[in-house]
């Protein structure tokens, strides 16, 4: 399924019809929902999504169930399938169900690896590139070790160390409408440093959201609500845009605990590392590490004060006489009874605290 334009319709002799579209967005799925497609190709199937992938099963389906050929009768088989190199923003999951098969998450759900076939080539098996030494030359010459190591041998090791495979934006990116922010939840920073390359500082919380299978219900989750990128700025400088960032209208945010890279602690003179300076790679790279340090850091589940889990509890409770009874039975009971200790778990992290 091509993003660029391309003729809509080719039909073949015997009456076939070949179809083609585009998926630049999620919105672009509607135009194909109801429709039946008895099989379903995908050009670069690394630059789409899980869920968009997912979301055209439904439509890769065929009323008629056998057809004649040549007197012979043959049964009709809906498929999907993709050609792609191993890079780009869906690496992650279709390395999951075709190379590794080992999906996780959702897509490990009634997951059959038999239905998934990955079949490799490289340009040695194309009978137009193969002996064109000009387009060889200019694949040898790609000088980003990770990029040529995708077009030549189309190698899915490049994945190895990649951040967050089974990562969904559909799943994962919620907008503010959808969070409950709470007062009494903690927040902390989380910082990259870099000079030649980005500092990234982000802001982290914990939520209340609605949960995706049941709307009625609700989980804590993990939200990164801010983003900071900042290039070529000594620590001073990145101290202060990140001081002047944390503070929006009248009021600052409440920041219990900020988080740095462990090398960023020792000292780069006489007296000072690049933290007491604050304190007084590549992009991408920059902002993963510093979302790392961030979940890892401070992301223990912390236990609801008891005055707002009583309000939860009586504004659940829709007569009012018995949600009064209620408030005075909870009033009366001896906060001691509650007490509760919060054990952190215990968990390696190579970050350090500032």
């Amino acid at each position: 399924m091509p993003r660029r334009s391309c003729p809509r319709n080719i039909t073949f002799y015997n009456g076939s019809n070949l179809f083609f579209g585009h998926v630049k967005t999620d919105a672009d799925l509607l135009q194909y929902q109801g429709a039946e497609f008895l099989f379903i190709g995908w050009e670069e199937l690394t630059q789409f999504t899980y869920s968009q992938w997912d979301f055209l099963k439904g439509s890769n389906r065929c009323p008629i169930k056998t057809y004649e050929h040549k007197g012979r009768m043959y049964a009709t088989r809906p498929r999907m399938a993709g050609g792609t190199n191993p890079n780009g923003k869906g690496s992650g999951w279709v390395k999951a169900l075709w190379i590794t098969k080992k999906p996780v998450g959702e897509m490990a759900a009634k997951y059959e690896p038999t239905e998934y076939e990955a079949i490799h080539s490289t340009y040695e098996d194309n009978l137009v590139y193969r002996d064109d030494a000009n387009y060889i030359a200019s694949l040898k010459s790609i000088v980003d070790p990770v990029l040529r190591q995708a077009w030549i041998p189309g190698s899915w090791d490049i994945l190895a160390g990649q951040f967050f495979q089974n990562w969904d934006p559909e799943r994962h990116v919620k907008s503010f409408g959808q969070c409950v922010f709470e007062s009494w939840q903690p927040r902390w920073i989380s910082i990259d440093w870099g000079f030649e390359h980005s500092t990234v500082a982000l802001w982290w919380t914990r939520v209340r959201i609605k949960t995706d299978l049941d709307q009625k219900a609700e989980r804590t989750v993990l939200l990164c609500y801010r983003q900071l990128v900042m290039r070529q700025m000594n620590e001073q400088l990145v101290a202060e845009r990140i001081a002047a960032a944390n503070h929006t209208g009248d009021k600052s945010d409440p920041i219990q605990h900020i988080y740095l890279s462990p090398d960023r602690f020792s000292k780069i003179d006489q007296y000072h590392s690049i933290a007491d300076k604050m304190g007084d790679n590549e992009l991408f790279l920059d902002v993963c590490e510093s979302f790392r340090y961030g979940v890892m850091s401070y992301g223990s589940e912390q236990v609801i004060p008891r005055e707002v889990e009583m309000q939860r509890i009586i504004q659940a409770i829709p007569d009012n006489t018995q949600k009064y009874q209620r408030y005075l039975e909870l009033t009366s009971r001896n906060p001691a009874n509650d007490l509760v200790f919060t054990i952190p778990r215990r968990r390696w992290f190579p970050g350090r605290r500032w």
